[in-house]
């Protein structure tokens, strides 16, 4: 029961990562917005401690967030110098 348990919960880690991935390939600002509060919502209530971490941090820069993605912001490049 506790390697199911612990499956789910990396599944479920998983799907949000991918989840708040999608939210920065998002059409516009507006289908940014919709993504990203549906994501907080559903990482804020995860009961995983590292995810819900992660929300907090996000819901602090929601606004930027979704700017980024209006203006097609990016650090990629920058990232992959590193």
């Amino acid at each position: 029961a506790l390697k199911k348990r612990a499956g789910s919960r990396l599944v479920r880690a998983w799907e949000l990562k991918e989840d708040l991935r999608a939210v920065f390939r998002a059409a516009d600002g507006s289908e940014a917005a919709e993504l990203l509060d549906d994501w907080m919502h559903r990482a804020a209530y995860c009961k995983i401690a590292k995810v819900v971490a992660v929300e907090k941090k996000v819901r602090r820069r929601r606004d930027d967030i979704i700017a980024a993605v209006e203006l097609g912001i990016s650090n990629g490049r920058v990232e992959a110098i590193n």
